[in-house]
């Protein structure tokens, strides 16, 4: 008789899964050692306590849909929650149960395993991020080929642009009463042409090597600068900019070529995303701000457009990700990667006020 104690004993309740029968509210009727230690609880305090009380609020509707499917059939059913000890731990469990009658009763019981898996939830989130991550390299790796081909194949037609440009300067100077604004529109063009050479070079350079070279920059002259640029280009429509510049901002350590990309971007972006909605088409208003924050200098970019939906806010910096109808999702992309290569961090933020402005 002992004997088979000792056995039942190792065989019920110290076996390596829990076991809970429950009545037709969800009551725990009975249930082993295994079961009352994956809860972290007495197995004498178990007694009539529904199981649901152990189930995160997240989960209660799954919950609860387990049951009502248990009770409508006589079929296994199972279900993943994750349970909450009265310790503050949790863990994910997975329940397996079927209903049957009670020989001498003749009511409803539930029988039902309990198992903790959490170790094998941690390991497919772990391999789901690895996915995750592998497929953002590979879509580096196609940004960065992209941006090279481009640049490779921008080269050959900036170099004729430039030729022409000087041609068409050579030609007006030994010309009489060229008209000054001919000449003047011929210098921009060649500046243009030289900043884009530039800005080509640049990105080339980077995407080869990863490095960047540095130089004390004007943060707020170079703001100053890529606003009016952005204000004398015939494609962007109007729009007004609320500038908070901090005064006597100390200079920053960055490559001026890549910070105007990057601000240039913000811009645009944020006046695309508003031209792209279906808000008013009035004037765009954006603020530009500039602070000091001890170690590094914070710039940020904020508009009232329609903003970005919550569960889609931390993907904005991907590569190929856009809430626009049209974009490439490479913008911020590539400015995420000149940020951090320059020792700089970035991020997004909702300001919780009407119409919800996006702040970079």
């Amino acid at each position: 008789m002992q004997r088979s104690q000792a056995q039942y004993f190792e065989l019920y309740e110290l076996a390596p899964v829990g076991y809970l029968t429950l009545n037709e509210k969800g009551l725990i009727s009975t249930s082993n050692l295994t079961a009352s230690e994956l809860l972290g609880v007495k197995k004498s305090t178990l007694d009539k306590r529904p199981l649901s009380q152990f189930v995160i609020p997240e989960h209660q509707d799954a919950y609860y849909l387990f049951f009502r499917q248990l009770l409508a059939s006589e079929n296994k059913h199972t279900c993943e929650v994750c349970i909450l000890r009265p310790n503050g731990i949790r863990f994910w469990a997975a329940l397996e149960a079927r209903t049957m009658k009670d020989a001498a009763s003749g009511m409803l019981q539930v029988r039902c395993t309990l198992s903790d898996f959490t170790k094998r939830k941690q390991v497919e989130q772990q391999q789901r991020e690895l996915q995750k991550h592998k497929e953002q390299l590979l879509k580096l790796q196609v940004v960065n080929q992209t941006v090279a081909a481009i640049a490779h194949d921008l080269n050959q037609p900036l170099s004729a642009a430039a030729s022409y440009t000087d041609a068409a300067q050579n030609l007006l100077c030994k010309e009489n009463n060229v008209p000054v604004k001919a000449i003047h529109a011929l210098d921009q063009i060649a500046q243009q042409i030289q900043r884009a050479g530039q800005v080509i070079h640049n990105l080339f350079s980077f995407l080869h090597s990863g490095e960047t070279v540095v130089e004390p920059i004007d943060l707020n002259q170079m703001v100053h600068t890529i606003v009016n640029q952005l204000k004398q280009d015939a494609s962007v429509h109007s729009f007004q900019v609320v500038l908070k510049l901090t005064q006597g901002l100390p200079k920053v350590a960055a490559n001026a070529l890549q910070l105007e990309i990057i601000l240039t971007n913000l811009l645009r972006n944020a006046i695309e995303a508003i031209e792209d909605s279906e808000m008013s088409t009035g004037t765009i208003q954006l603020a530009v701000r500039t602070a000091d924050s001890g170690t590094c200098a914070d710039l940020s970019v904020k508009d009232t457009g329609p903003g970005v939906p919550e569960e889609k806010i931390q993907s904005i910096f991907e590569a190929f990700f856009s809430t626009k109808p049209h974009g490439l999702g490479m913008g911020l992309a590539i400015s995420r990667a000149l940020i951090e290569a320059q020792g700089g961090n970035c991020g997004v933020n909702r300001i919780p006020v009407p119409p919800e402005p996006l702040s970079i």
